[in-house]
């Protein structure tokens, strides 16, 4: 069974295998939309939202060369699956060639959801969904050549997970200079995972370093507070 769900994700996966495809199928923005109505209509789903899609554009827009390969850890129901395949191919001029998508989703059921979903924006082609734990995938996306280096990572699992799967990725050597990672959930700034990439990351030589800036994406749940989105540039890597 899913780790958290109260059964609204195979409603909103049975609600979208059932709208008219006219307008729907091979269109990941229709298909955003009809997430986020439906969201809004049956209560709070922890799908990366609207706001953070056009935040997370804009940061990729100014990403040169443009960004082709993002690991996304955490799929749930694949919105942000949808959202990633949609923004590598506009950045790229509308051309998929080169352009990959590895979203790690341990629960199977999401797993077959965001599969769905994916495939009804017709983004099937360049966004594939991996079952497992990241760590274990990460390392096995690396160790088998799958992935030599990653233009962009996305967090957005469980938080205690981050800082140590973050690791996982400099240990295995997954980012260049210039690599880009996207956090969401980072309301709190106690969080280890934070501390450290506003550090800069491990201190010493011959480390991963991070530049890191919060992104504001409207207003949170708590009043006062803002929806945001951690970015932080890889600025140097290990030779």
């Amino acid at each position: 069974m899913p780790w958290t769900t109260d059964g609204r994700e195979e409603e909103l996966h049975q609600h979208l295998l059932a709208l008219p495809k006219d307008g729907l199928q091979g269109n990941p923005q229709a298909v955003l939309g009809a997430i986020s109505k439906f969201t809004a209509e049956r209560g709070r789903m922890i799908e990366f939202k609207l706001p953070k899609i056009a935040v997370s554009r804009t940061a990729l827009q100014a990403v040169q060369p443009p960004p082709k390969i993002l690991i996304e850890l955490g799929t749930y129901i694949g919105n942000s699956a949808v959202a990633w395949g949609s923004i590598l191919k506009e950045v790229n001029g509308g051309n998929s060639d080169g352009i990959h998508v590895y979203c790690l989703e341990r629960d199977d059921v999401f797993v077959k959801i965001a599969r769905d979903t994916i495939a009804l924006a017709g983004l099937d082609d360049v966004v594939q969904v991996v079952p497992g734990e990241a760590a274990d995938t990460l390392r096995k996306l690396k160790a088998d050549g799958i992935v030599d280096t990653a233009d962009v990572l996305f967090i957005d699992h469980f938080g205690q997970h981050y800082l140590p799967d973050l690791k996982v990725c400099e240990e295995v050597g997954l980012f260049h200079k210039g690599s880009v990672i996207l956090a969401d959930n980072v309301d709190n700034p106690e969080m280890d995972y934070l501390q450290y990439v506003r550090a800069g990351g491990k201190q010493g030589t011959n480390s991963v370093r991070y530049e890191s800036k919060n992104l504001a994406a409207g207003p949170g749940r708590t009043p006062g507070r803002y929806d945001t989105v951690e970015v932080t540039t890889v600025v140097d890597v290990p030779v």
